[in-house]
């Protein structure tokens, strides 16, 4: 649905670059607290890439063993599950965002739609919405990004 939208992932700005393999497996050895850190740039030696970003969405949603398990699980915590949801949102209103974070994000509520519903019932809190609310953000952003890029380009 986001690449009908935006075109395909290739212009310059959000080319496919090669991530770092330190910094890939620093991503992967994070907790939720330290991705929600690095999201927020909070980190002085690691600068937030789009790269990375995309590469903490991807930690959420890809399967993390042969067992095809995703990293929340029904069973977890629900400050766990609380802190992913937030997670999602906050990537969602990064300045780093891009078209393949956002389809990421989109897997995510897929992937964790039970969860999240379920969450919602049992804390009467509205995720789902306030996820949908922000993928709907950060789609716009992106849109108000390309328009920006194109005018650029013109000039």
């Amino acid at each position: 649905m986001i690449k009908n939208i935006f075109g395909s992932d290739k212009d310059s700005s959000h080319k496919e670059e090669g991530l770092d393999p330190k910094t890939i497996e620093k991503i992967s050895k994070m907790n939720l607290s330290d991705m929600r850190l690095y999201i927020n740039n909070g980190f002085h030696d690691f600068e937030l890439t789009t790269e990375g970003l995309k590469e903490v969405m991807k930690r959420l949603v890809e399967p993390i063993n042969d067992k095809g398990e995703f990293y929340l699980k029904a069973d977890d915590m629900d400050s766990k599950k609380k802190k992913a949801f937030e997670l999602v949102m906050l990537a969602a209103t990064s300045i780093k965002i891009s078209v393949k974070a956002i389809e990421l994000m989109e897997q995510f509520m897929e992937i964790y739609k039970d969860i999240i519903h379920d969450y919602d019932k049992e804390y009467k809190d509205i995720y789902h919405s306030r996820l949908v609310k922000s993928i709907e953000t950060a789609i716009e952003n992106m849109y108000k990004i390309n328009n920006i890029e194109k005018s650029l380009d013109m000039m």
